[in-house]
């Protein structure tokens, strides 16, 4: 709920129809530039609860309620049963490989395979000479990082939502400062929210994180620095 408030005591009346549910609570970003509201305070001015301050953008409503239903339905999920059902699945492949394999079609000779490697890596296929390039590994900033002040908010709204796109957590970065940000930083804050993803993978699978330069503070290697 917003309130601008145009006197000293303002006095709020509001009806509700069921008791109050904490699982059911949604909103908007009130900043959100796609409401299209001429707030008579700024987003600097105004006083937002941290609740508040976590909600969507409107256009990421769509995929807000959908988050809901798979959230339900993961709390029906049986893992015990997923065990078993993709060990019966592994069953049916290893019975799918051992069984012998039938058809009409001579299998090639010798001669007609090494004839076939000539023409082969125009066809997708890698030279046997073929050596990957190595990239060199770029240990400095060539520009300043745009997200430095914003960089721990942002993670903020990662750890809550991880679910959370990069383009979603970008709207929601614009519409709280407004004029800031331009649709080109998106990238760059994708290629960091990559980085705390592979973190969370990290502490998931092995229990424990490997820090990678400025994916744990929200902020990358500094600009002209060196490791």
């Amino acid at each position: 709920m917003v309130i601008a408030r145009s006197s000293p005591i303002p006095e709020v009346i509001y009806k509700v129809n069921a008791y109050y549910s904490p699982e059911h609570y949604r909103g908007l970003v009130w900043s959100d530039p796609a409401l299209g509201i001429a707030w008579p305070v700024s987003v600097n001015e105004a006083l937002v609860s941290d609740k508040d301050r976590t909600h969507p953008v409107l256009s990421y409503l769509p995929r807000y309620f959908l988050r809901d239903r798979v959230t339900a339905l993961k709390a029906n999920l049986d893992p015990v049963r997923l065990l078993v059902e993709i060990r019966a699945a592994q069953q049916r492949l290893v019975a799918l490989a051992d069984k012998p394999m039938t058809g009409d079609a001579p299998a090639p000779t010798l001669e007609v395979f090494l004839a076939g490697l000539r023409t082969a890596w125009k066809e997708g296929e890698v030279r046997p000479t073929a050596q990957p390039t190595v990239k060199a590994v770029r240990w400095w900033r060539s520009r300043r990082d745009p997200f430095e002040t914003t960089g721990p908010l942002l993670r903020q709204w990662f750890d809550a939502e991880p679910e959370r796109t990069g383009r979603e957590l970008f709207e929601r970065l614009q519409a709280e400062h407004p004029g800031v940000y331009p649709d080109g930083q998106l990238r760059t804050l994708q290629r960091r929210l990559k980085g705390w993803r592979r973190e969370a993978a990290r502490r998931l699978v092995f229990a424990t994180s490997t820090v990678e330069p400025g994916f744990a503070t929200g902020a990358e290697v500094p600009y002209g620095a060196a490791e």
